[in-house]
């Protein structure tokens, strides 16, 4: 989220040691990243951007927050000091035994900086094309507290959203989330060789796809200033494929806290009947007679309340693109049914797993759609929509 004026982290640019492939790596399709989207199975939780410099080379932005490393209470000896491990692996594919290139750094720091993020940059060199996945491995040194992520590299072109990000006044400080506050200013970087930009707002319908109500243009790394909430697509050339998308909302966002934002998830546990009905009420009425007809008492409707929009607040910070997280693919599914059991990645997008029956897993696959940067579902069988449906009863029973 944009943090106006405020300088909240500290940078340190990493000329890490880098090795050739060779080296025996365990494929990314055969590890568990389910700690991705569940912040319990973690200690540590980066936040990363990968920022597409030319065809053959990218570089990492790593923020990491300072209350998720140990520091040592009492230096007794010259190395008790905090440390962190990081380490870059660049993949050809999902199944890939080696990796093609990798990096590594160990930074060391005697006491807590006065900063709630410590951030990390570093550029690497890949293949154009082959090269698909860097997996990005951070340890705590103290703790041993460890935690990695693994980012897909996306077919380059002028419209790749990669080639851009956005920042408020030191492109050294980019944001690494897709969404801004109505009234913020925001400068648009791109690494695609043009000195003006093409800005859309798109029109909310139905389908949340990327018609527009208007465009303008702006000159690169001016400054930018949303004026209504929405969505937005900024580009080097007159089209809304591609490029850099984020979500103009209220002061609250990524979280939902007022009634008027809270009433329009409730759709996704209602048939259209019920819908209608709940549209009649005021906003804060809407919500309320939701949750309580669903919910055996009070407490159990303020806990459902609670998992409900936390997860909405997850699917937000995940998957917010053109439009908000809590309306893709992923986050309808990951609000709904939960957070997956198991995360696997392939060379197209991801795979998640459900626990449904003893040694019986639900798959749900995902592809990456380029031109929105989201995350498609690809099932929609008579399996999979009962497994929905079920999902969908038990919110509704006061379950979840």
């Amino acid at each position: 989220m944009i943090q106006k004026g405020r300088n909240f982290v500290i940078v340190m640019v990493l000329a890490l040691v880098s090795t050739a492939c060779s080296d025996y790596f365990y494929p990314i399709s055969s590890r568990n990243f389910a700690h991705t989207y569940n912040p319990g199975l973690t200690d540590i939780h980066p936040t990363i951007l990968l920022h597409r410099v030319q065809t053959d080379s990218s570089e990492l932005f790593i923020r990491i927050p300072v209350s998720d490393l140990a520091f040592p209470e009492f230096k007794r000896r010259d190395d008790m000091v905090a440390g962190i491990e990081v380490k870059y692996f660049v993949v050809d594919s999902a199944n890939a035994p080696t990796f093609r290139d990798s990096g590594s750094v160990v930074f060391h720091r005697q006491s807590r900086p006065a900063t709630n993020q410590i951030q990390f940059r570093t550029g690497f060199r890949h293949h154009p094309d082959s090269v698909r996945f860097v997996e990005v491995y951070i340890k705590d040194i103290i703790s041993g507290a460890e935690t990695s992520e693994v980012l897909h590299i996306h077919p380059d072109a002028s419209n790749n959203s990669q080639r851009y990000y956005s920042y408020y006044s030191n492109p050294d400080y980019p944001f690494t989330r897709n969404f801004i506050t109505v009234g913020d200013s925001t400068q648009i970087s791109t690494s695609n060789a043009t000195d003006s930009l093409w800005v859309y707002h798109l029109t909310p319908n139905k389908n949340d796809t990327a018609s527009y109500d208007s465009v303008l243009k702006i000159a690169t790394n001016s400054f930018f200033t949303t004026k209504k909430t929405g969505s937005y697509v900024i580009n080097s050339t007159a089209t809304t494929d591609g490029g850099l998308r984020f979500v103009s909302g209220d002061e609250h966002f990524p979280a939902i806290r007022t009634a008027e934002t809270m009433v329009h998830p409730i759709r996704m546990l209602t048939n259209a009947e019920e819908w209608e009905k709940l549209l009649t009420y005021r906003p804060k009425i809407a919500v309320d007679t939701f949750w309580l007809v669903a919910a055996a008492n009070t407490e159990e409707a303020r806990l459902q309340i609670q998992v409900f929009y936390n997860r909405l607040q997850l699917a937000n910070l995940k998957f917010s693109s053109h439009r908000q997280g809590w309306k893709t693919h992923a986050g309808k599914i990951l609000t709904v049914a939960g957070l997956p059991d198991e995360v696997q990645y392939t060379n197209k997008g991801e795979v998640w797993y459900y626990f449904i029956k003893k040694n019986s897993k639900l798959q749900v696959p995902f592809r990456i759609n380029y031109t929105t940067s989201e995350l498609e579902l690809l099932r929609s069988d008579s399996l999979f929509n009962g497994f929905m449906t079920r999902k969908i009863n038990r919110w509704r029973r006061g379950k979840f």
